[in-house]
Formats: structure tokens, sequence, C-alpha cells
């Protein structure tokens, strides 16, 4: 058989190309051929389209940005109505024992300071509000839910928490006040936390003077 009718028969040049070269360089046609085959099949198999992705949920619901504007500064300068909230409170605590309560002391007192208070409560009450629903509420605890939450009395702009302690079940060595304001119509005001405290520990008195006995 000629060497090439054979060449031909198995190359992928086409019959008119071929000129008498391709028996002198059968690697190259070999080569060729291989590196062809695993192309083959993605012809067959187009890619799928991607998906066209969604916007995130933040972004449609998402609030629209709100720029200072020169008004508003000058409206605020000349307005205020500021509403702040001061927390003050000593730097450490001292832990309770089995059912005793050691009250903090001195007792953690809140301050409302700023005619936004009054002037907030004013503006509900001309929209329709209820003395009752324009009723500023407000409720400190130690951040711990085991122990409930003590209602305090910001009717005249301070108020001092004399019954929070906290207990040796509590193994935490530091905490924080977290004060809930809301208006008595449910709005939400916010919380605010104070800065942390130290838990000191210290026996109590029952079981220091059985130590003291057991020393004589």
């Amino acid at each position: 058989m000629d060497p090439a009718s054979t060449m031909l028969a198995g190359s992928l040049t086409p019959p008119d190309k071929v000129n008498g070269e391709g028996h002198h360089h059968p690697a190259h046609h070999h080569h060729h051929h291989h590196a062809l085959m695993p192309v083959m099949p993605t012809l067959h198999t187009p890619p799928s389209p991607l998906p066209t992705p969604s916007p995130p949920v933040y972004d449609r619901f998402a609030p629209k940005e709100q720029r200072l504007t020169r008004e508003a500064m000058q409206r605020y300068l000349r307005e205020r109505g500021d509403q702040t909230l001061v927390i003050l409170h000593a730097k450490v605590a001292q832990k309770s024992y089995g059912n005793e309560k050691r009250f903090f002391c001195p007792p953690p007192c809140i301050y409302l300071y700023g005619d936004g208070w009054q002037r907030k409560r004013h503006e509900m009450q001309r929209a329709g509000a209820t003395e009752h629903d324009s009723q500023l509420c407000c409720f400190i605890g130690i951040g711990n839910s085991d122990q409930d939450m003590q209602q305090l009395d910001l009717s005249k702009n301070y108020c001092a928490a004399k019954t929070l302690f906290i207990s040796d079940s509590d193994k935490r060595k530091h905490f924080m006040l977290t004060v809930k304001n809301f208006w008595g119509s449910g709005a939400d005001i916010g919380v605010f936390h104070s800065r942390r405290i130290k838990v000191i520990s210290k026996p109590s008195k029952k079981k220091q003077s059985l130590k003291n006995a057991d020393c004589k």
C-alpha cells in the first residue's frame, strides 16, 4: 500500500491540502489530532448562561441616604432639642451570696438632659397622643436574663436605682448596666449601656464569722 494514501486516510488535513509533506511530518499530524479531541465535546454542549443575580434584600429595603444640609444644621443650632441620657455608677460592685442582697453602693443614677425630651412629648400630644402614650418609660438591669429589669421614675429627669444587686450565681467578672427607654405608646427610644463594672468578691458576714471562729 502507498504510504501517502495511508497518511491521507488517518489525517485531519483535507486531501486537497496534501502536497506530499504529510509523510515527512507524521508527528505534527498526530499531535494535532490529539489536541483537537478534548475540545470536541465542548463544541456540542454550549455553556449555560449565568443567572442574573437579584439585588440583596438590604439594598431593596434600606432607607435612602440622607445628607446633612445647611438648612438642617442651622435649624438644629437654632432649636437644639437635645435628648441626652447619662448613667452614673461606681466602678466596682460587690457580689451577693446566698439569699442576701447587697445593693450597689452608691446606687446607679440616671439623668435626662436637654429640652428635647419635653419637646418630643408635646409634639406627640399635639399629634393626638394621650397622656399615657406620651409618658417616658425607663427600665434598668444588669444585663442578666435571670434578673428582671427594674422600672425607674424619670418624671423629674432623675432617678436612682437603689435595689440593684448581682448574685453569686452570676459568674461574670464584669458587667454593664442596661437602660431601656420607650414611650408609653410602645414606640422604642433605645437601649443604652454603661461602662464596664468590675465584680468584687467578698464573703458574706456569716461565712466570715465562721472563718474567724476557726482561727481562734
